[in-house]
């Protein structure tokens, strides 16, 4: 990797460059006014025309299509709501997690739907997978969702819903460190992910697949599909969205990831909607 590569930090605490505040504020103004520039729908959403999707995607601090960053923030259209955006970067094998974090610092929950805004076209960044860098030892196996295509930048700016893709990194302001107790404001120990954790998860009749996703991911987990996952050679990638089989079982297959708190378990538990919980035998794959 070149020597960006460096500067990467995420949970393992070298700096980055980061956006100021005011050029995230700025951004935000301008997707709104642009957005305003196009027809309103009979529903209200406000439509823009459409942009080659390469005009979406954008990549700064060095890197490019052929070496991505493993973060990229993603702008949706003005109206776009949470679940919808939510269910679009999932259904790529991506999730939201913000890289600003470490492993010895306070938990927090990965999903970001406090600081997404439908109302201001922007939408917070989401850890993804750099996946031409896999196997290449520049970054840690930790920072890559198996689920994830190659060309994981070039699908999320072709989808109609999304706005702007910019793929750069970040710098990280200072974070509190949770101390050596483990305790519901921690981070699972990266040693504990060193082999995938799969479970099954169940949710009360009702629940939507929206709501589902979102429960699950704002506590750090991630949809799997552990014989796709584990499978060699890697199989033609498909759509890691589970909406077909929710259907009719309303349950879920997740795996832990570096943005689980210690006590997934308990929170597990406590999450509205859960009825119950499994972890999958062996690999997790029954086929």
């Amino acid at each position: 990797m070149h020597s960006q590569s460096s500067e990467y930090a995420g949970r393992y605490g070298v700096r980055k460059r980061v956006h100021s505040p005011a050029s995230f504020f700025l951004q935000a103004v301008i997707a709104m006014l642009l957005a305003g520039c196009g027809s309103v729908t009979a529903t209200g959403q406000t439509t823009t025309p459409a942009m080659p999707p390469n005009a979406k995607l954008s990549f700064n601090g060095g890197y490019s299509a052929a070496h991505p960053y493993p973060f990229a923030t993603v702008r949706f259209v003005k109206g776009t709501s949470y679940e919808a955006a939510l269910t679009a970067i999932t259904d790529l094998g991506l999730r939201p997690l913000s890289p600003c974090y470490a492993s010895d610092a306070l938990w927090a929950s990965a999903g970001q739907r406090n600081t997404y805004s439908s109302g201001t076209a922007y939408a917070p960044g989401f850890w993804v997978n750099g996946a031409h860098e896999r196997g290449a030892g520049s970054y840690s196996p930790l920072d890559y969702d198996p689920l994830a295509p190659d060309d994981w930048l070039q699908r999320l700016a072709t989808l109609p819903a999304v706005a702007h893709v910019e793929d750069s990194n970040m710098v990280c302001p200072m974070i509190p460190a949770s101390g050596s107790t483990p305790c519901a404001g921690s981070y699972l120990d990266p040693s504990v992910l060193k082999a995938p954790t799969y479970l099954h998860v169940s949710f009360a009749a009702g629940m939507s697949y929206a709501q589902a996703v979102a429960t699950v991911s704002n506590l750090g987990f991630r949809l799997a599909d552990p014989c796709y996952e584990q499978a060699k050679p890697t199989p033609a990638w498909h759509a890691m969205g589970q909406e077909t089989g929710y259907a009719t079982s309303d349950s879920l297959t997740l795996a832990l990831t570096d943005a689980n708190a210690t006590l997934w378990r308990q929170q597990l538990s406590k999450a509205a909607s859960v009825t119950g919980f499994s972890v999958l035998p062996g690999n997790g794959c029954s086929r």
